[in-house]
């Protein structure tokens, strides 16, 4: 029986050009996937001269090879044997030859088939949006394969079973809020809960996860809170007749914002100016900064949804504004 099908791989090897060696026996014992996991970059192997779309999750935690990157969605990861070309069935049928996503996954990815990856099949939850069929893991690299042609490169850093996601770039413990995100929709569903608590907003649990919403005080330790506790809305646009929110904190005043992952090294912030309403002082309208490597690259005063290409629409009778890897949002 071990000849014969020895045989038949032989002679399917041959006509789809995989490497003659039988399929790998079942995992020993099951792989628990735990990590942080981040999107670099994505590409199109039948079309490498144009961007593809990337993902809609650009950052996820995995536990216990399952991760919930939304209120709505989960992933789960199941670990498969793998053998050359078991995640690429599609592409072979429409007439690729192994050996040419070997080569594309090395030159894009710097991703490397012969080292012995382990493999997922990705199955979401029903209200997810669509994300990748497969994972595949090798000496700290991951690529997600996607129902076409499309593959996706991500970052990797393993955690413990039950341990905490490391803290990417300027994150330090903050949550990451997943994009799609609206202001309306954040401030019925979230900025009507929020309560001053000796003095300082303070946003209840009830608004997580589809909100992790921030107060940056003088007590704050994150980066990103102290640059949005620290930061001169006025001198860059922001609408704020009392002045008080060039560096608000120190004017006693305590911003509320939310993080969102951009491009790589980029983050989106959605700060709100939530004290002072109905009274003497004006508050300052809602902004988004973006921050790239550290520093604050653009401020946009506008009350636009933000969705996941990071395109912020005001209307659909008004230009979108983009957000460019530049670190800048253009008409």
């Amino acid at each position: 029986m071990t000849r014969r099908i020895e045989t038949v791989w032989l002679l399917l090897a041959i006509l789809t050009g995989l490497p003659s060696a039988a399929p790998a026996q079942e995992p020993s014992a099951r792989f628990a996937l735990n990590g942080q996991f981040s999107l670099e970059q994505t590409a199109d192997i039948e079309d490498e001269k144009n961007p593809a779309k990337p993902l809609p999750i650009r950052s996820w935690l995995v536990q216990n090879n399952r991760a919930k990157v939304s209120a709505n969605c989960e992933l789960e990861f199941k670990e498969q044997p793998y053998y050359p070309g078991a995640p690429f069935q599609l592409l072979l049928k429409s007439g690729l030859k192994i050996a040419e996503i070997e080569r594309f996954l090395a030159k894009r990815f710097n991703f490397k088939l012969g080292e012995s990856p382990r493999y997922f099949d990705v199955e979401a939850s029903p209200m997810c949006p669509y994300v990748a069929s497969s994972l595949l893991l090798a000496n700290g690299k991951a690529v997600m394969v996607g129902a076409s042609s499309v593959f996706h490169g991500l970052k990797w850093v393993e955690v413990a079973a039950g341990g905490s996601a490391p803290a990417p770039d300027l994150l330090l413990g903050l949550q990451v809020t997943q994009l799609p995100f609206s202001p309306a929709q954040f401030a019925e569903n979230c900025e009507q809960k929020i309560r001053l608590v000796k003095g300082v907003p303070k946003a209840p649990a009830s608004c997580a996860p589809r909100f992790w919403a921030y107060t940056a005080t003088r007590g704050s330790r994150e980066p990103l809170a102290k640059l949005v506790g620290s930061h001169d809305y006025p001198k860059w646009g922001g609408r704020n007749e009392s002045g008080d929110y060039a560096n608000p904190v120190q004017n006693g005043l305590h911003p509320v914002f939310l993080v969102f992952r951009a491009h790589p090294g980029m983050w989106v912030l959605r700060v709100e100016d939530l004290e002072g309403r109905g009274e003497a002082r004006d508050p300052m309208s809602g902004v988004y900064l973006v921050v790239k490597d550290g520093v604050v690259t653009d401020q946009l005063n506008e009350g636009c949804e933000l969705d996941v290409q990071l395109v912020c629409c005001n209307s659909r009778y008004e230009p979108p504004y983009t957000l460019l890897p530049s670190g800048k949002f253009t008409r």
